[in-house]
């Protein structure tokens, strides 16, 4: 009746790209790319319709800023740490737990701060934060392979770490 096969479609690429296995990490990095090079072509238009900032720019009511904050992006060193954390340690999180798993684990990420950001200017009246950008939510993903393989050598390549 159950079967030993711990194969899982989920688990699976999305597909493969001249012989490379594509993940939703990997889509992930790609739109955050984008989305970076899109802010740098248009510095003063789109991060102002993108941030999200309770009680500015239009309110809590812009549905559109809960999900599109996290790709305000300038380029810097920062962003490339963030990129080489969500697709290192988001593509083995896929591996391990599934796509879906992943997605909601993002989707977690995302959306946490802006309802603790909203929480927080409901309950003072003041704006604390304006959210722009990923920031920690990436570093997450690495806390969570820290906890997925405890005593683990992460960073092997890298000998100095």
């Amino acid at each position: 009746m159950f079967s030993s096969s711990t194969f899982r479609p989920d688990s699976q690429p999305l597909t493969h790209f001249r012989g490379y296995p594509v993940y939703l990490a990997t889509v992930l990095v790609a739109v955050h790319i984008l989305a970076m090079l899109a802010v740098v072509v248009s510095p003063s238009f789109l991060p102002r319709w993108m941030i999200y900032a309770p009680g500015l720019q239009g309110g809590w009511f812009d549905v559109w800023r809960w999900i599109a904050y996290p790709f305000v992006h300038g380029p810097n060193l920062w962003f490339v740490v963030e990129m080489f954390f969500l697709f290192r340690f988001g593509s083995e999180i896929e591996k391990v737990f599934g796509r879906g798993t992943l997605a909601k684990l993002y989707a977690g990420l995302v959306l946490l701060p802006v309802v603790l950001v909203t929480a927080g200017y409901l309950l003072t009246g003041r704006t604390p934060l304006v959210l722009a950008g990923t920031d920690l939510s990436h570093f997450c993903l690495f806390l969570g392979i820290c906890l997925l393989y405890p005593g683990a050598i992460l960073f092997q390549s890298i000998p100095w770490l």
